[in-house]
């Protein structure tokens, strides 16, 4: 009987675990890599333009349209996106994914009008903003930045101007620099503005926060680490591309006067999977602070 029992019990325990196992594999491959959230933030820059003070800007990154991450997911992401009404949007690297075997012409071929295609829809009173990522470097940063161009996207590499409001009045600082491939140089881009003015600062690889030389005073908005994508403590930061672990996953972080939001991204690279790193569109809304 005492056998009957533990065997009965045994069993149930088995089921039960593959059960759960089973639910937690579903939920990481088939529901929370299409679970888009929209996340919200305050940031805030020394200086910043009265007519500024509350703009929102959309920031969404890593998309990577490819067989794993369908166009119809993404249009979703984009009406979410639009649905915000935002000032400004901002895209941050990695549209497509140059997938190792793959020719990285046949990536661009097979996907590229579809992208296009998205991308045509992002329309803001203050623009949408793009820089590029280490995808988009190995499919081709030129073809790459004409596909953005051409869709009314502005690319910024290694690059600023200034945004103004339809019929406003005051003007305020955007930069984008070059992905870590392209080896970017902040320091050169930025020297002729001035000391100390704020800017809105677009960039692929959050790392190069760690390692800055460009302006002081601003934010500045990053992707590229898909929050880990898989985000297991103790795990993560040894497949995660980057030099300082996992010390940028994800979220917000201060040093000095300039702030960086790494947002999560839209898209997944290698396997459709994720697991504590759900996708995210990022609303910030800008506050002005002491200098």
């Amino acid at each position: 009987m005492q056998r009957r029992k533990f065997l009965a019990t045994t069993g149930s325990l088995m089921v039960a675990g593959s059960l759960t196992l089973g639910s937690a594999w579903w939920r990481a491959t088939r529901w929370s890599p299409f679970n888009v959230r929209v996340e919200h933030y305050q940031m805030g820059l020394s200086g910043l333009p009265s007519e500024f003070v509350n703009a929102r800007i959309a920031q969404i990154s890593d998309l990577h349209l490819s067989d794993i991450v369908p166009s119809e997911y993404l249009q979703i992401c984009i009406d979410k996106l639009m649905a915000e009404r935002p000032e400004a949007i901002f895209l941050t690297g990695d549209f497509l994914t140059a997938a190792p075997g793959h020719q990285r012409g046949q990536v661009f071929e097979t996907f590229g009008s579809s992208l296009q295609k998205l991308l045509r829809q992002l329309k803001a009173p203050l623009g949408v903003w793009a820089c590029l990522g280490n995808h988009d470097i190995s499919v081709g940063p030129g073809r790459m930045t004409q596909l953005l161009e051409d869709s009314g996207v502005r690319v910024l590499r290694d690059a600023w101007t200034r945004l103004r409001f339809p019929g406003g009045v005051q003007e305020l600082a955007i930069g984008g620099l070059r992905d870590r491939l392209e080896f970017p140089h902040p320091a050169r881009a930025f020297q002729d503005l001035p000391e100390g003015e704020p800017i809105l600062l677009l960039m692929h690889q959050p790392d190069l926060f760690e390692e800055w030389e460009g302006p002081e005073n601003a934010l500045i908005f990053a992707g590229h680490l898909h929050g880990g994508q898989v985000n297991l403590p103790g795990i993560t930061s040894h497949f995660v591309p980057s030099d300082y672990g996992n010390k940028y996953l994800s979220g917000v972080f201060r040093k000095g006067s300039r702030t960086m939001l790494v947002n999560r991204g839209l898209g997944v690279i290698r396997h459709r999977i994720r697991f504590r790193s759900p996708p995210e569109i990022s609303l910030i809304s800008l506050t002005q602070t002491e200098a």
